[in-house]
């Protein structure tokens, strides 16, 4: 047996078959995440592949896995603590979590979820602790009809289990990554955190700073070193909003001193470089002026994320697919504030010949 491995975002999106094939420890993988440009959630798919004649390799099914039984285990962390990763070994990796909760007995818990009227089950799972006694792993066993869909399923049904956990305990709880594997085939799907690129330093660092790009960069810095896609979704649109108030104030002292203001357009260009997997990102804005992309955002994320009215609808860490909208919105919107920050800073003439990548 070996493995084929294919990446792409943790909410969806296209898959990407890298060619890797790994032959060492085949029912144990060890595997070196291919680094993405930034610090980014991502999602490797690792398909079992067996020789002819072997009755699993008769339910290969590409990327997508097939309708059956999945195992998926949630790995728990302690927020800002072993966040990213560049390398996994599997069997470690599904022994591993933490969190901040601690059962007494230093034992694992069954839950057991119900509806309310008829108390049919919805759900049966555990949540294991590690050798240090704190809550760790969440373990889900259920039946589905692919990678996808068993892991919004599975979302959905623990994300509500860990919140309750956090308010009771007072105790942040964070998802680290989550692994599925496929019982008839051994494949899996892992969707964790991965460490972004190491860059150059760009030399010699030179330019007066001005005071109005202080917030901006701050606000930018936040978004970059974020672990949280909606946080990051909206520090970047501080950003977008910072540079758009500037440019207000701008443009009105320059009409009120007799100035032609200075003449802005900027558009999301026809082709974005990079991932292949961002680029199902920018389909929809490709050659969209930023301000259109600003405005449809906004009403459909900024605001939902910025306001919690339980009347209306919101944006909710707990709904794998509001997790999925702002993943897949993220690239778009640092995309945004990155170039308005940059084209602000270099038609500044005290910062016009700062190097930035």
């Amino acid at each position: 047996m070996c493995w084929r491995i294919g990446r792409g975002r943790r909410g969806g999106g296209r898959f990407r078959d890298n060619g890797t094939k790994l032959n060492d420890k085949p029912e144990n993988p060890s595997i070196s995440l291919p680094a993405p440009e930034f610090n980014a959630w991502q999602r490797l798919i690792v398909i079992a592949q067996y020789p002819t004649g072997d009755e699993r390799a008769k339910l290969e099914n590409g990327s997508k896995a097939s309708p059956g039984d999945y195992e998926v285990t949630f790995i728990l962390g302690v927020p800002g603590k072993n966040t990213f990763h560049s390398n996994l070994d599997i069997a470690n990796f599904l022994a591993s979590g933490d969190s901040l909760i601690a059962p007494a007995n230093g034992e694992g818990i069954r839950v057991q979820l119900s509806t309310h009227k008829d108390n049919k089950s919805i759900a049966d799972f555990l949540i294991q602790t590690n050798e240090a006694g704190r809550l760790a792993r969440v373990l889900i066993r259920m039946n589905g009809q692919g990678f996808r869909a068993v892991s919004e399923q599975a979302n959905d049904i623990a994300a509500s289990i860990l919140s309750w956990l956090s308010y009771s305990h007072d105790a942040a709880i964070d998802v680290a990554a989550t692994v599925i594997r496929e019982v008839a085939t051994g494949s899996f799907a892992i969707e964790a955190r991965v460490l972004g690129q190491v860059k150059q330093l760009l030399l010699p660092l030179q330019g007066t700073m001005q005071t109005r790009f202080r917030t901006l960069l701050s606000a930018y810095r936040e978004a970059l070193g974020g672990t949280n896609v909606f946080h990051q979704f909206l520090c970047y649109f501080k950003v977008i909003e910072g540079i758009t108030a500037i440019r207000a104030a701008m443009r009105k002292t320059q009409l009120a001193n007799g100035q032609t203001p200075r003449d802005i357009s900027e558009r999301i260009p026809e082709l974005v470089a990079g991932d292949i997997f961002l680029q199902s990102s920018f389909r929809p804005f490709l050659g969209q002026k930023y301000t259109f992309v600003r405005d449809r955002l906004r009403n459909k994320i900024r605001n939902a994320l910025a306001h919690l009215d339980p009347t209306a609808e919101v944006i909710i860490a707990d709904r794998f697919s509001d997790f999925a909208d702002c993943e897949g919105a993220l690239p778009v919107i640092k995309f945004i504030a990155r170039e308005m920050l940059r084209n602000e800073i270099l038609a500044d003439p005290e910062m016009a010949n700062s190097k930035i990548l």
